[in-house]
This record gives structure tokens, C-alpha cells and sequence, in this order.
């Protein structure tokens, strides 16, 4: 009989919990003294942290300058791209292509970067540098994003490869009609028809007959993507060198090949598409506004999320004093709410609050990411934006509560054991809407919280529900 009544209160509570959560220690349960109830507020502290980089485990590639005009931080963004090849792919046979000299010959070479969508100006004017990747990245590294692949020791980048500068929009003007009306949409297009020499010394007309060549030469590295990379080709670095105000997000990548084969006594014209996808490395190096950023940190009226990269929140729970007076007691619920600031910069162009945020140990940040791990509602735990409250809510941390103090009790608690942090992510779901994976946010967006050590309003309260089994006669 104990053990059922403890459900059904456990229930109730549940379920009632909202802002008379106070009054239900007396109110459900007067006449129960199996189980006894109780229920309090406390105050959550919070502060702004800086995050220098975040891994970059993602297909999506970004590119470009950008102002927020809320927060007046500037942020740049710089793209490399691997190319994936298909097993086993067929070119025609090298007796009907058309060549030059008794050489395969390709007519003309192009990258295309494909638009997904962007931040900013469609008609604002920026440039890059399309610089040919010397070298792969590692398969068995983890890259953050704040890596330098120009800096780097390991000299990515070749020092005598492709270097080409392209001015673009997101709505390439200089296109005729047609080809901007075609079914993939906005994209930025790079000329690789340079004469073009490859590290052995051989000189091409341009890369797309280097490529053409090497197939014929050496099948072998077009079995798979690993020995196109590492054999072939290992990538193009588009590095943001002018401009401001615009970010393209990149959803795909290809190299556009086309070149005249023999067919039936004709000569026609042909193309042929290598793309970059999911399946090999794509990196997003992020330079934020760190003197910016810096100033927000140090702005303790509020808190502030800032993606990608940049800012988080930390949360500081008063482990000590929830189980003051409670030490034998269970926690059935602990809920809080984060209210977010409007943002009232008037611009068209304004960032939008990221629309899931993650609560984890701050100790624990690092391990999630890097191995992949998925929310469990015991360690970490989802919020989603509430755009009617404007808020975040936190239904239940309970079990993370009770895990800080254990860490505490038994003396494996680190001198953060009691701080955990929030931080934007993108979750994706099965069909089953079971969590497969979570990431960090690589989109930009930004929201100010109520909180910080200054905060104006009222203090972050969490909500606190206890239980205990008492003496039956």
C-alpha cells in the first residue's frame, strides 16, 4: 500500500507542477502520512562565458563576413571541402575522347559552391581566395573550429597550387537568367582554367584535364573518396579575404568538368560532376569579434548565447542549500525557466534566438561532443524556445542535482561540480523521433537571458519538489 501511494503522489505532483508548485506540500497530501512532501524555490546565479571554438562535426559549410546588429559583432567564416568519389566510377573510354597532342584534353574546369541559404545582403558585393588543400585532413583527428589551416605546422595549404580570387553575391547578377534560374539554385562559381601544374611538375591546360589525365593514368585512385583524396585530390580551402555583410551557408560542393568525347562520327560535348558531401570532411573555421565578445562577458546585467562558437551561459545550482534540511529525502522535480530579452534593434537582418538549447555539466562539455554521446535526461537535458513566453524551460534536472551531490559526498567532485552549462545545439531525430545525434549549432544566432550578477529583474528561481517515505504504525 506504501509503495502504491507513493506513485500516485509522485504523479500528482508531476503534473501539477506550476506556479503554485508551494502550496502543494500541504494541499494533496494532508491526510497521508506514509508519504511526506515538501516543496521550495531557490535562486539560480548565471554568468556569460567565452568559447573560443566548438567541434566542427558537421556537412554544412559556411562562408562569408557578417555585423550582428544587436550585438555589433563582427564574425567571419572560412570553408575547406573535401570531394567525395563514387566507387568504382566509369569514365568513357580513353579511344573516344577528344585530345590534343595524343592527350586527353578537358575544355574547362569549375568548383561550384551550392547556396542553401544566407545571412545578410543578397546583392552585397564579398571576395574569397580558392586555395587547392596541399594535403588531407586526418580522418582521426577531431578539428575545432577556430583551427587555422593557413598557420597550421602540417602545411595544408600547397604553397605552389591553385590560388584564385572570385568575387561573389549570393544572387550572381553576372549569370544570364537561365543559369540562375536552374533547378539548384543560388551558388558561387569558381574558374579553374589556369594553366595548372601538379606537384610532380606536369603542366595541364587547366585542373579539369589534370583530373581527366589521372583517371586514365591511374584508375586505381578513383576506386574510392580515400584514394581520390589522398592521391587526387585533397581539397579546396575558400578562405573570406574582403567584404561585409553577407554569409553564405553551403550546403554542397562539386567540380565541374567538361570536355568533347567521339560519338558516332561526331564530336559532343560532355560534362562530368565530382561532388563534396556528408561523406567526407567538410570544415568551417569561425573568427569571431573577440574583443566584443570580451565586452559582453563582461556585461553582468545579463547572460548571452552567441552561436556559432562565441558565447554560453553558465549555471550555477545551490546544490548545498536544495538539500539542506532534505538530506534523506528524493527529488521528485526541479524546474526552471529562462526568460529572454526582446531584441529591439530595428534591422532586418537581426539574428533569432537559437531554437534548442542543451543544459550539461560543465565538466562533462567536452566528452559529449567528441564521443558522440545523445541526451539521456539524467546528465543532459533539451529545451526548446517558447515563442509565445519567450522563454527556455528545464522541466525536471533533478537527477543531475542528486548526481552533483553524490560527486560532492563521495569526493569525486571536480571544483566545478556544482556548474553546468547551456548551449545551443541542432538534434536529429529517426522516424521513430528517437534522438540519433546532437551538435552544436553552426547557424548564427543570438539571445540575451535574464541573469548575470547584476540582473535587474527577478532572479532565476528553480522550482523543487521532495519526498520521503515516513513511519507507518
Amino acid at each position: 500500500m506504501k509503495k502504491f501511494l507513493f506513485v500516485i503522489i509522485t504523479t500528482l505532483l508531476l503534473t501539477a507542477c506550476d506556479e503554485n508548485t508551494l502550496e502543494l506540500g500541504t494541499s494533496i497530501v494532508p491526510t497521508i502520512d506514509e508519504v511526506d512532501v515538501a516543496a521550495d524555490t531557490f535562486n539560480i546565479t548565471s554568468k556569460t562565458l567565452k568559447v573560443d571554438s566548438i567541434l566542427a562535426r558537421t556537412g554544412t559549410g559556411y562562408l562569408g563576413c557578417f555585423r550582428d546588429p544587436e550585438s555589433k559583432a563582427y564574425i567571419t567564416q572560412n570553408f575547406l571541402s573535401q570531394i567525395h568519389m563514387l566507387e568504382d566510377i566509369r569514365l568513357d573510354s580513353i579511344e573516344n575522347m577528344y585530345k590534343e597532342d595524343g592527350k586527353v584534353i578537358a575544355d574547362s574546369c569549375f568548383v561550384r559552391l551550392y547556396i542553401d541559404s544566407f545571412y545578410g545582403d543578397s546583392l552585397n558585393q564579398m571576395k574569397m581566395t580558392c586555395y587547392e588543400m596541399g594535403k588531407p585532413l586526418e580522418e582521426n583527428i577531431k578539428f575545432y573550429s577556430n583551427f587555422d589551416i593557413e598557420k597550421s605546422s602540417s602545411e595544408y595549404i600547397r604553397k605552389d597550387g591553385i590560388k584564385v580570387d572570385r568575387v561573389w553575391t549570393i544572387d550572381d547578377l553576372t549569370l544570364s537568367d537561365s543559369i540562375r534560374s536552374q533547378a539548384f539554385g543560388r551558388f558561387i562559381l569558381t574558374s579553374l582554367n589556369n594553366e595548372y601544374k601538379d606537384k610532380n611538375g606536369n603542366v595541364y591546360n587547366n585542373y579539369g584535364t589534370y583530373l581527366l589525365r589521372m583517371y586514365y593514368e591511374h584508375p586505381e585512385y578513383y576506386k574510392n573518396s580515400y584514394e581520390f583524396i589522398h592521391n587526387v585530390c585533397p581539397g579546396f580551402y575558400f578562405k573570406t579575404t574582403n567584404g561585409i555583410g553577407t554569409i553564405a551557408k553551403i550546403k554542397l560542393s562539386d567540380i565541374n568538368i567538361y570536355y568533347r568525347y567521339h560519338r558516332a562520327d561526331t564530336l559532343q560535348n560532355r560534362a562530368i560532376i565530382f561532388y563534396g558531401t556528408n561523406e567526407v570532411k567538410q570544415f568551417t573555421n569561425v573568427q569571431n569579434d573577440e574583443k566584443r565578445l570580451n565586452e559582453m562577458v563582461n556585461d553582468n546585467s545579463c547572460t548571452y548565447l552567441k552561436t556559432p562558437a562565441g558565447l554560453i551561459t553558465e549555471i550555477t545550482f545551490p546544490v548545498e542549500k536544495i538539500f539542506d534540511g532534505h538530506e534523506n529525502d528524493s527529488i521528485n522535480v526541479a524546474e526552471f525557466t529562462l526568460s529572454r530579452y526582446n531584441n529591439t534593434v530595428d534591422s532586418k537582418y537581426s539574428l533569432t534566438a537559437p531554437s534548442t538549447i542543451m543544459l550539461i555539466q560543465k565538466d562533462s562539455l567536452k566528452n559529449f561532443f567528441e564521443g558522440s554521446k545523445i541526451i539521456d535526461g539524467e546528465t543532459s537535458f533539451l529545451a526548446a524556445t517558447s515563442a509565445s513566453k519567450n522563454t527556455y524551460t528545464f522541466n525536471d534536472v533533478s537527477s543531475l542535482l542528486t548526481i552533483m551531490r553524490q560527486a560532492k559526498q563521495n569526493g569525486t567532485a571536480s571544483s566545478e561540480w556544482n556548474k553546468a552549462v547551456l548551449v545551443p545545439v541542432v538534434v536529429t531525430y529517426n522516424t521513430s523521433e528517437v534522438i540519433t545525434n546532437v551538435r552544436h549549432e553552426m547557424d548564427m544566432h543570438s539571445v540575451k537571458l535574464v541573469g548575470g550578477d547584476e540582473n535587474s529583474h527577478d532572479p532565476i528561481r528553480m522550482k523543487v519538489i521532495f519526498s520521503k517515505i515516513g513511519n507507518t504504525n
